[in-house]
């Protein structure tokens, strides 16, 4: 500001700030238009004064907040949750921070409250009773809590808008259910209505029924019998009502409490039986409660792998024991021969053919064995073929063919089979002492049936090898000579797996016998006038091992480990060259669990 008088004197300027504040509130905001969206939020659009903030309270007391175009003042607003009817209020506030007049108008929202319905009671099932719930919107705190019950607990599964309600009475009387109002709301704040209730008279407690004298195992698709009894008597129980797995129920017989039920096993697999719930029904119309189910182990596969490697186990020591003597081919003993011995629950036959001193002999020899041991019976054939060339006159190397067949019953089950081995074998003699060496290495295979159960009938195969080694001398003390050995021997027989008549898979299995016997025979010929009467016998360690993979590892036969033997006989030998023999033997000694003895008569002809 400046100034002067009238005489024209100048005032001292001065100089001041002026501050204008905007203190006029904006026009209130316009809304035009509003409604319910189809979820019951509000949806509003209208305008106010450009760039202000619109703040809008909606009716259930919540607010959004929305800036207003800077140009044309245009804004859309929709609320975050479902509303009721009621008022909405728009105030806009400009860049000072002038509120408007309040803008009002009504909104028609959700005022409907939900529903709940309950379906009726089913039931009772194995004693408790079913309702499903329906509501008429989502809850997702809607659970067991929210239930009136009477005369029962219940659990509640389900979610959303369908549940589903198990109640199990507590005592004899009425059973109902029901859902009080208010105990959930909707989205919008609806608080629910009353549902409907429901009832059912539980009159008693349902039957029960067990299951008993069902066998702890079976096999080969036999049949058995089991006792069903009810807590009560029931009507309507067929055979069709049990249930059996892998197995056929194929007769019921009996009434009121007390059932027997015929069942047939497939022979594939462990059988289940079990009476389901609701196929019975007592005095009072209630559904039987299910019974616990049943387990009968399928042995099949075990027991026909059991009957495979104890005859494998029967035909490789019968293969060990009846394998030629080879020695005789540079001792000079004579070889052909025919024996024929009979002991008690066993026999024996021996036949052997060969000239020594040729460079290129053929041989042969077939032996013969049959034993019956309680039920057990086996047959066993044998035979070899052989021919080997003399390589100097302490060696000779040589080649054999050998074909067996061995049957064995036990009871209903029957195994037989026939089988080949090939290989070379050797015999050797010491230059300086009377002590011999044979040994033979021999691979083959066989083809064998199989009745495990005496019903049906299949086949496998097996291979194998034998090896076998073993040591001799001679010890001559005047009329008596001893004759102090030791043979070693190996065989192993490979099973191949295959799937039997009933569909089973039977797996291979193998086993492997380790045998070493180490003794002491001896014989002594007394003068008789008759001709020549020869007292001879022997002692003998044997260790044996049974070793083998599969099920075949589990069957161990007694004689395994370390045993002993001895056997003690005459033989007569008259003018004509014929020799009778007489001898016994016991096997086992130090054995637990095994023992052999018997009393044996032969008669062998030389020709």
């Amino acid at each position: 500001m400046d100034a002067q008088d009238s005489a024209g004197n100048q005032a001292t300027q001065r100089s001041f700030v002026v501050t204008v504040t905007d203190t006029t509130p904006p026009n209130a905001p316009v809304i035009g238009t509003m409604g319910a969206t189809p979820d019951s939020r509000v949806g509003l659009e209208g305008t106010a004064e450009p760039g202000s903030a619109v703040a809008i309270t909606f009716p259930d007391g919540s607010t959004q907040s929305v800036i207003a175009d800077a140009g044309t003042g245009a804004f859309t607003v929709t609320s975050n949750t479902p509303q009721q009817s009621g008022v909405v209020t728009l105030v806009a506030t400009d860049a000072e921070g002038n509120d408007s007049v309040p803008t009002t108008a009504g909104f028609t929202g959700d005022d409907t409250p939900p529903t709940i319905l309950i379906g009726a009671l089913s039931g009772p099932t194995s004693g408790t009773y079913i309702a499903a719930i329906t509501l008429s919107e989502d809850s997702t705190d809607f659970d067991a809590a929210d239930l009136t019950l009477t005369n029962a607990t219940a659990t509640l599964t389900g979610s959303g808008s369908d549940y589903t309600a198990t109640l199990t009475p507590a005592a004899d009387g009425t059973v109902s259910l029901s859902v009080a109002a208010g105990v959930f709301t909707d989205a919008a704040g609806n608080s629910n209505g009353a549902s409907n209730t429901v009832s059912a008279v539980f009159a008693g407690v349902a039957p029960t029924v067990s299951i008993s004298g069902a066998p702890e195992a079976l096999a080969g698709g036999s049949s058995f019998t089991v006792a069903i009894a009810f807590s009560e008597v029931v009507t309507g129980f067929v055979a069709a009502d049990i249930s059996a797995t892998n197995a056929t129920v194929t007769a019921l017989t009996g009434g009121g409490v007390s059932y027997v039920a015929t069942v047939h096993a497939s022979g594939t697999g462990d059988v289940r039986v079990a009476v389901p719930a609701n196929v019975a029904f007592g005095a009072t119309g209630h559904g039987n409660l299910a019974s616990s189910q049943v387990v009968i182990a399928d042995v099949s596969v075990q027991q026909t792998q059991e009957h495979i490697a104890s005859y494998m186990q029967t035909r490789a020591n019968q293969l060990i024991s009846n394998q030629p003597s080879l020695m005789s081919f540079l001792s000079g003993e004579p070889r052909g021969k025919f024996n024929f011995a009979v002991t008690r629950g066993a026999g024996s036959f021996d036949v052997a053919t060969g000239a020594t001193g040729a460079r290129y002999p053929v041989w042969a020899q077939a032996n013969g064995s049959w034993t019956n041991d309680g039920d057990s019976e086996s047959e066993y054939v044998f035979g070899a073929l052989g021919g080997h060339q003399t390589i100097s006159e302490n060696l000779l190397v040589g080649a054999m063919l050998q074909f067996d067949h061995l049957s064995e019953d036990e009871g209903v089950a029957s195994v037989r089979g026939t089988g080949w081995m090939v290989g070379p074998y050797f015999v050797a003699r010491s230059a300086t002492q009377p002590l011999y060496f044979e040994g033979r290495l021999l691979y083959g295979e066989t083809s064998n049936k199989i009745s495990p159960f005496g019903t049906y009938e299949d086949s496998f195969d097996t291979t194998r090898l034998l090896a076998q080694l073993k040591v001799a001398g001679e010890l001559s003390y005047g009329r008596t000579l001893l004759t102090p050995f030791m043979d070693a021997s190996y065989s192993t027989d490979d099973q191949h797996s295959y799937v039997d008549s009933l569909g089973n898979t039977i797996p291979g299995q193998d086993i492997a016998l380790g045998q070493i016997e180490i003794g002491m025979d001896f014989s002594m010929m007394l003068p008789v006038t008759t001709g020549d009467l020869e007292l001879w016998g022997g002692i003998s360690g044997i260790w044996s091992h049974i070793d083998g993979s599969g099920y075949a590892s589990t069957v161990t036969p007694d004689y395994e480990g370390g045993r002993a033997r001895v056997e003690l006989g005459i033989n007569h030998q008259d003018s004509a060259g014929h020799n009778f023999t007489v001898g016994t033997y016991y096997d086992g000694i130090g054995a637990n669990g095994y023992e052999s003895y018997g009393l044996s008569l032969g008669y062998e002809m030389q020709f």
